[in-house]
């Protein structure tokens, strides 16, 4: 019973925390599948290191989950297909936007971009 509560009680939170933040044309899902990837980003550069195998399998499932809904044509609202569009360059730009302390300054320009169609669905 007290886990059942926990777990309650932490996804009360985490929703009341983002719920609010997500324009109403994008699920809570990709919000938080799209926040997770730049977790990543942030604990990488923080810590200087290179993705590792676990972090490399969510950015592929990312691509992989939300690149089949971007195909099927009416899968992702606009402000959806932005998002995707906007996290998959980032990924696919994971190197050189880790490697030089100079780059990361263009992966936090990306990055507000991103939080702001998160929070308003638009650029």
């Amino acid at each position: 019973m007290k886990k059942l509560l926990g777990s309650v009680l932490l996804s009360v939170v985490i929703l009341s925390g983002c719920g609010n933040s997500i324009h109403k044309n994008i699920s809570e899902e990709m919000a938080t599948d799209t926040e997770q990837i730049l977790e990543i980003f942030d604990d990488n550069i923080k810590e200087e290191r290179s993705l590792n195998e676990r972090e490399q399998k969510i950015f592929e499932s990312y691509s992989t989950k939300y690149g089949a809904h971007y195909k099927t044509e009416g899968d992702l609202t606009e402000e959806e297909t932005r998002l995707y569009i906007l996290t998959n360059n980032l990924i696919d730009m994971y190197d050189h936007l880790t490697t030089l302390t100079s780059d990361k300054e263009n992966y936090e320009n990306q990055k507000s971009i991103i939080k702001k169609v998160i929070k308003e669905g638009e650029i």
